[in-house]
C-alpha cells in the first residue's frame, strides 16, 4: 500500500455586478480558544441555527454539512474533518472562501478496485473496510475568517442559517458542502505540468476525458495532460452516472449566434443571467448595437442611443448587471449582451430584479471586442436544443479548464458554463439550493457505492490508418471509459490479442474487429468494421522468388534430383508481370513456367497455370500476399509432370 499527501483546493467568491447505510462524518475543531469555531461573540439564532455564539453557529453549520454528506454516502469507517478559520487571500471585490485537501491518498490497499490508482483517505477507508491511518484525519478544511471585514468582500459575510435564506450574503452551508466534497474525492492529483503525483492517477483522473485528444487522462502523457488542463470547453468527465444525471438536470446550452458580417460570424459561448426570462429556442433575433449614454458604454445610466428593437451591447463594470439590463429594456432593447471587462472564463450574471423581461447574457472580453469592432452585427440570442449547458457534444459534463491555468481551481471543479449552477463550480453562486446535485453521481462513478468505479467499463477503440491497405500494420488504440483493467481483441481473421493497444496486419477484405474491455465491475464489448484494400502487394523479388501481378503473388520453387535427398531452391527468372520461369539443375533449362491470369471480372478469381517439363521432384509454392492464401503444387521424383495445372485465388 502507498500513501501520499495533497495540497488544498480553493473555493472563490466574487461580488459581481439514497444509500443503504449512512456514513458518520465527525468534525474535529482545530481552532485555538477564542477564535474561529470557538469565537465567543454573542449572536442571535438565525435560519434554524440555534447557536448563541459565533463559534457555535459556525460549528452547527459544519455539523449540518457533515450530516447531509453522511446521509448520502456509505462507509463503516468514521470520516474525520479538521475544521478551522484563518485569514485567507481576499480583496474588496473577490476572495478565497475556503480551501480543503484530503490529508492523504492511498493506492494498492486491500479492497482497492483498481491497482496503481490513488484514492483519498475517506474513500480508501470505505473500500478497505478499515481506517488505514487512525492517527490522522481524513481531510483538512479551512475557511476565511476575514470575510466581511473592510477590504475583504466588504459588506458581505457568511450566512450561518440552515434555510438558504442568505440574501446578498454567502451561504456558509453551501460552502461547507463544497469543501467537504473535495476531501471526499472530487480532486485530481495532477499538477500544472501534467504529472501525476507519485506517477499514478487518482481514481478521479481516470475519468477525466479530453475531447480533442479523444482519451482519458490515464492514457495521456504529461505534456498532453498539461495541454488538456487548459483546453477550455473540451475537458470532460467520462463517468456514466454523472453524465446520466446531467442529461436530465442541465438546461439547454445558451448561445449567441452571429450571422453577419463575416468578420463577426460564429457561435459565441455565453454566461446565463440569474434574473429575467430564461433563454429559449428559437430565441430573439436582431441587430447587436452599442448601448450608449453619451460616450459611456457601461449601461449604468439611462441609454440615449437607439437600441429599440435591437440587442444592446454593454460593457461590464461600475454597476450591477441588473441595472445595465433594466436600462436596456427601458430603452426598448429586445435583449442585452454584456461584454466582460476581464480575461476569464465566461461566468453567469447574478442579481435579482423581477421587473426585467428581456433575456441577457455575458460574453468574454475578446468576444465583446469582436462585436464592438463589427457594429450592427446580426445575431440570435437563445439556446441550442441539441446541447446541454455544461456538457460537451456527447453529453459528458465539462470540467473547469481555463487558460491560463488557475492553481487550486483548474480541473478539480465542474465548468462555469453549467446551468443551473452546480455545487462544485470554482466560484460560489447565490442561486444554489442546499444540495449536492451532480456531485453525488460523480461519487458513484469513482466508487463510493460499489467496489468497482461504476460497474463495467464502456468499451471503445480507434484504429489507424482509417483506410488500411494490405501489408500495412494497423494500430489499434483502446479508448474505453470506466477504467478497464484487461483487454481482449478479436481481429475477425482468426487473430487475437490481450495487449491494450495492439497492431495487426490484414489481408484484403472486410473484418469485424471486436474489443472486450473488463474491470472488476464486469465486461463490455465494442465491434467496428475495418475495410482493408489491396495495396499493390508486399512480395520482394530476388534470385529465388518470382513476384507476379504487381507483386501480389509470391512464387518460389524447390527441387529434388536423383543424386540428392534434400530439396534445393530453384532459380527464379521473370518474363513479365504475370509470367515467370523456375529453373532447377541447370540455369537456362525450361523446367517450370508459372503464369497468373486475372479472371476477376469473369468469375471473381485469379487463376494460376503451372507447366512442367521435368521428372525431377519439384514443389511450387504460390502465396497470395493480399489474402495470405498459400497453394502448393508438388511433382514426385521420377514422375512426369502434368503439362498444366490450374488453381484459383479469390478477388480482389
Amino acid at each position: 500500500m502507498r500513501r501520499r499527501s495533497l495540497l488544498p483546493l480553493l473555493l472563490f467568491a466574487a461580488l459581481v455586478a439514497g444509500p443503504v447505510s449512512a456514513a458518520n462524518i465527525a468534525i474535529v475543531n482545530s481552532d485555538p480558544a477564542g477564535t474561529g469555531l470557538n469565537d465567543p461573540t454573542p449572536v442571535t439564532p438565525v435560519g434554524g441555527n440555534a447557536g448563541s455564539t459565533l463559534g457555535h453557529q459556525r460549528l452547527i453549520v459544519f455539523q449540518q454539512a457533515a450530516a447531509i454528506w453522511g446521509s448520502l454516502l456509505t462507509s463503516t469507517v468514521t470520516i474525520r474533518v479538521s475544521a478551522s478559520f484563518a485569514p485567507l487571500t481576499c480583496s474588496a471585490t473577490s476572495g478565497v472562501l475556503g480551501g480543503t485537501y484530503p490529508n492523504s491518498v492511498y493506492s494498492d490497499f486491500s479492497g482497492a478496485p483498481i491497482t496503481g490508482t490513488w484514492y483519498v483517505k475517506a474513500l480508501a477507508d470505505k473500500l478497505a473496510g478499515a481506517d488505514l491511518d487512525a492517527t490522522n484525519v481524513d481531510m483538512t478544511a479551512q475557511f476565511n475568517s476575514s470575510l466581511g471585514q473592510p477590504g475583504c468582500l466588504t459588506g458581505t459575510s457568511f450566512y450561518l442559517g440552515l434555510d438558504n435564506n442568505h440574501g446578498s450574503n454567502l451561504n456558509f452551508l453551501t460552502v461547507a458542502l463544497h469543501e467537504f466534497a473535495h476531501g471526499l474525492g472530487f480532486v485530481s492529483v495532477t499538477n500544472q505540468n501534467g504529472a501525476f503525483q507519485g506517477g499514478m492517477p487518482a481514481i478521479f483522473d481516470r475519468f477525466i476525458y479530453d475531447d480533442t485528444q479523444g482519451q482519458t487522462w490515464d492514457k495521456l502523457t504529461n505534456g498532453q495532460r498539461a495541454a488538456s488542463a487548459v483546453n477550455t470547453g473540451n475537458l470532460a468527465w467520462s463517468g456514466a452516472a454523472a453524465n446520466a444525471f446531467a442529461s436530465t438536470y442541465l438546461d439547454k446550452r445558451p448561445r449567441l449566434i452571429v450571422t453577419s458580417p463575416p468578420a463577426a460570424a460564429g457561435t459565441y459561448i455565453v454566461g446565463n443571467a440569474y434574473f429575467g426570462p430564461a433563454l429559449s429556442s428559437p430565441g430573439v433575433t436582431g441587430q447587436i448595437v452599442a448601448a450608449l449614454y453619451g460616450y459611456a458604454t457601461d449601461g449604468c445610466s439611462p441609454i440615449t442611443s437607439s437600441v429599440s428593437g435591437k440587442i444592446a451591447l454593454i460593457d461590464r463594470g461600475n454597476c450591477y448587471f441588473t441595472v445595465k439590463v433594466k436600462n436596456a429594456q427601458t430603452a426598448g432593447a429586445i435583449g442585452a449582451v454584456i461584454a466582460d471587462n476581464v480575461v476569464e472564463s465566461v461566468i453567469g450574471m447574478s442579481g435579482t430584479d423581477a421587473t426585467i423581461t428581456i433575456p441577457s447574457v455575458l460574453v468574454s472580453m475578446g468576444d465583446g471586442a469582436t462585436l464592438r469592432a463589427n457594429p450592427s452585427a446580426t445575431g440570435n440570442l437563445g439556446t441550442d436544443s441539441t446541447l446541454l449547458a455544461g456538457a460537451d457534444a456527447a453529453g459528458r459534463m465539462l470540467l473547469f479548464a481555463p487558460n491560463p491555468y488557475q492553481g487550486g481551481s483548474s480541473v478539480s471543479h465542474f465548468d462555469t458554463s453549467a446551468s443551473p449552477n452546480l455545487l462544485m463550480e470554482p466560484s460560489i453562486s447565490s442561486a444554489l439550493p442546499i444540495g449536492v446535485d451532480a456531485t453525488l453521481p460523480l461519487f458513484s462513478d469513482i466508487g463510493w457505492f460499489s467496489t468497482s468505479p461504476s460497474g463495467p467499463p464502456t468499451a471503445n477503440f480507434a484504429f489507424s490508418p482509417p483506410a488500411p491497405v494490405t501489408g500495412q500494420a494497423v494500430q489499434f488504440t483502446d479508448t474505453s471509459m470506466g477504467s478497464p483493467t484487461s483487454w481482449s481483441w478479436n481481429f475477425g481473421d482468426g487473430g487475437t490479442s490481450t495487449v491494450q493497444n495492439p497492431t495487426h496486419t490484414f489481408g484484403a477484405g472486410t473484418y469485424q474487429v471486436s474489443l472486450t474491455a473488463s474491470n472488476a465491475g464486469g465486461s463490455n464489448t465494442k465491434t467496428q468494421t475495418v475495410v482493408v484494400s489491396y495495396g499493390g502487394g508486399i512480395c520482394t523479388p530476388n534470385g529465388t522468388t518470382l513476384c507476379l501481378m504487381s507483386n501480389r503473388f509470391q512464387v518460389t520453387g524447390q527441387y529434388d534430383t536423383y543424386s540428392s535427398s534434400t530439396f534445393a531452391n530453384a532459380t527464379a527468372t521473370s518474363f513479365s508481370d504475370n509470367t515467370g520461369l523456375l529453373t532447377t539443375v541447370t540455369v537456362g533449362n525450361v523446367d517450370v513456367v508459372v503464369k497468373m491470369v486475372n479472371f476477376c471480372a469473369l468469375n471473381n478469381s485469379w487463376s494460376a497455370y503451372i507447366g512442367g517439363t521435368t521428372d525431377l521432384g519439384v514443389k511450387i509454392t504460390i502465396t497470395d500476399t493480399n489474402t495470405g492464401r498459400v497453394y502448393t503444387a508438388a511433382n514426385p521424383l521420377g514422375t512426369g509432370w502434368d503439362l498444366i495445372r490450374q488453381v484459383a485465388f479469390s478477388c480482389p
